[in-house]
């Protein structure tokens, strides 16, 4: 849509350009944190010869011909634990009377890493508060463990199951850092102590030590985000659920939030992330399901979801992945469906 591109930094007008001639700049925006279009690094993967820069599969796709590709796909063997967080024929009503979810049945196992994908106001967030129990189902039961989640206390439930809203303003209510990531501790009833531990520990892990003793509503977006992350893993809950946590972060920040995420899950916290970023859903999940119009309407392995039911993904407002959509442009790339990332192509 846009003619031209500006790059602002520090107050200041970096680079004013053309989108094509913007993302020749790829050390510069790789240092900025700018997001390159997903067609443009797929394109610098199957062209590495080529100095043209590809916005669209439209440009990219003529450019293919007579070349081979191959598929080496990379598993990701995961041992599935026991079931740690179940939701039974959960039924959710908007407050003007419609559903928000249909007798939804859903079952996380300890040490997924599950993403949440649908449809805007399909029923995602819902769905994940009442898992958290953060909101009440009109019917049905949430199970942590086979335990009902309505007979923990809020404090309990904190430390089973963290929560991470989209808009991080609505869990920060304390005057300086430190001191919101110490809430929750403090009102588990721990020793000073260990408070102090978890608050540096927290704060370390999310890379905002040095705002301690900062106001949080004074800091930028993305780092009231990760005040908002330091409180929860303060708590050292077992299953950790995310709601667009990448939302208003550059690249450098969102990929360093799902660094941080792959170590808490290989740790053996179980997470569950909300996003519409099918990119990084490839590139993280291990299992995938997709809620549309309050249902479950797919669920199964992240490769299954994104590859064999591409398609179906449009039903519930997903567009696939630009190397799902190559695979369907010319029969010679109809192997390129089996490839979840672009790493995973390899040059014929």
């Amino acid at each position: 849509v846009a003619d031209r591109f500006v790059l602002m930094d520090q107050g200041a007008c970096v680079l004013v350009a053309s989108p094509k001639e913007f993302f020749t700049h790829e050390q510069l925006l790789n240092e900025k944190g700018i997001w390159v279009p997903e067609v443009s690094r797929l394109a610098r993967k199957l062209l590495p010869d080529q100095e043209e820069i590809f916005l669209s599969l439209d440009e990219l796709t003529p450019q293919l011909d007579g070349k081979f590709f191959t598929v080496q796909k990379q598993h990701n063997n995961v041992v599935a634990g026991p079931t740690i967080l179940e939701g039974k024929n959960i039924r959710y009503t908007y407050p003007d009377g419609s559903d928000a979810l249909k007798e939804i049945d859903i079952s996380i196992n300890a040490g997924d890493f599950l993403a949440l994908i649908g449809q805007n106001a399909g029923g995602k967030t819902t769905l994940a508060k009442v898992l958290a129990g953060l909101a009440h189902p009109e019917s049905g039961h949430v199970l942590f463990k086979n335990v009902d989640l309505q007979t923990y206390d809020t404090s309990e439930r904190a430390h089973k199951i963290g929560y991470l809203f989209q808009d991080p303003e609505r869990q920060l209510f304390c005057d300086t850092v430190e001191q919101e990531v110490a809430y929750g501790p403090k009102n588990f009833g721990l020793e000073p102590s260990e408070i102090n531990a978890r608050v540096c520990e927290s704060l370390a892990l999310v890379g905002i030590a040095h705002h301690a003793k900062a106001h949080p509503l004074s800091l930028i977006a993305a780092d009231r985000q990760r005040v908002a992350l330091a409180s929860v893993l303060a708590m050292r809950p077992e299953v950790l659920i995310l709601d667009e946590p990448t939302a208003g972060m550059d690249r450098n920040l969102s990929r360093a939030l799902m660094e941080l995420l792959h170590k808490l899950n290989q740790s053996g916290t179980t997470i569950v992330l909300i996003t519409h970023n099918l990119s990084l859903v490839a590139e993280s999940a291990q299992r995938v399901t997709v809620i549309g119009h309050g249902t479950v309407y797919l669920s199964g392995s992240v490769r299954d979801i994104l590859t064999k039911h591409a398609a179906r993904l449009e039903h519930v407002g997903l567009r696939s992945l630009p190397i799902t959509e190559l695979a369907g442009r010319a029969k010679h790339f109809e192997h390129l469906v089996e490839a979840l990332t672009i790493e995973e192509i390899i040059l014929g």
